[in-house]
């Protein structure tokens, strides 16, 4: 476990992108998408697809215009899922797995630029087994997250 700050190296910014290129599979979960901090992930996340790894994108209607999700929506193979329910989507969680093991970044830095980069944010990552207890109820709240945001109504692509 390491935590994560955008005043240290490596930021939020190089951490994810560097778990988005090296896993086969990535779950970013952000209320809050802007373009410029997609930006910053977007090179990591074209070669992953390129390399045959699956991205999941979910964020929150009231505070991601679709606008923001532009340089997203233009690679093929990402699936962007906008939350449209009662409830805010607020999560920040970013999670991989690669054959056996998963990465899990948790913590207040949303996919903006002040977020990934110059805002004062505060993350921890996680490493571990599929198997582990930790890796289990992590999958557990993202199969929760699909069912809720799939329940409701949501603006999708893939």
């Amino acid at each position: 476990m390491e935590l994560i700050t955008n005043f240290q190296r490596p930021t939020n910014a190089t951490v994810l992108a560097d778990l988005i290129a090296s896993s086969k599979r990535s779950t970013l979960c952000s209320g809050w998408i802007k373009r410029k901090g997609a930006a910053l992930l977007v090179p990591s996340i074209t070669k992953a697809i390129r390399n045959g790894a699956s991205i999941t994108i979910y964020t929150e209607q009231r505070t991601t215009p679709e606008s923001e999700l532009v340089d997203l929506r233009a690679i093929p193979g990402v699936g962007i899922f906008v939350a449209c329910t009662k409830v805010a989507l607020h999560t920040k969680l970013y999670y991989f797995e690669s054959e056996s093991n998963f990465s899990a970044v948790i913590g207040s830095a949303n996919i903006t630029l002040g977020g990934l980069q110059s805002n004062d944010e505060l993350c921890v990552h996680l490493n571990g087994s599929l198997a582990d207890p930790l890796g289990q109820q992590l999958r557990a709240y993202l199969a929760h997250l699909s069912a809720a945001v799939g329940s409701g109504p949501t603006r999708q692509s893939a």
